[in-house]
């Protein structure tokens, strides 16, 4: 949800806010997404707010599931004094196949 700087909700002070959108953090990434700033989606900022609350769920869930099962395996691959295993899924596509699948299984 956009925020006004200002704090008002009025429809003039929203025609101040914009967008820049930019999917790597690099100079010219940066700058390119600045030269073509857009207004906010509201649509968009709701799929955003979803996908966020999604990996949170989902990598709270992982993370339980992967420490009851796998924080052994991975005391003995990694370090003795391993006590959690974490997923975190940032943008990961839901049909892509998990590195952890053969652990699982």
């Amino acid at each position: 949800r956009a925020i006004h700087s200002n704090g008002s909700s009025s429809s003039d002070s929203a025609s101040c806010i914009h967008r820049a959108k930019f999917s790597a953090i690099t100079p010219k990434a940066i700058q390119d997404a600045f030269s073509t700033l857009e207004e906010p989606d509201p649509d968009l900022s709701r799929s955003v707010d979803a996908r966020q609350e999604l990996d949170l769920r989902i990598g709270v869930a992982l993370t339980r599931l992967l420490t009851w099962r796998c924080v052994g395996i991975a005391r003995k691959r990694f370090s003795a004094s391993t006590r959690m295993v974490s997923y975190g899924p940032c943008q990961t596509p839901g049909n892509a196949p998990s590195p952890l699948s053969p652990l699982l299984q």
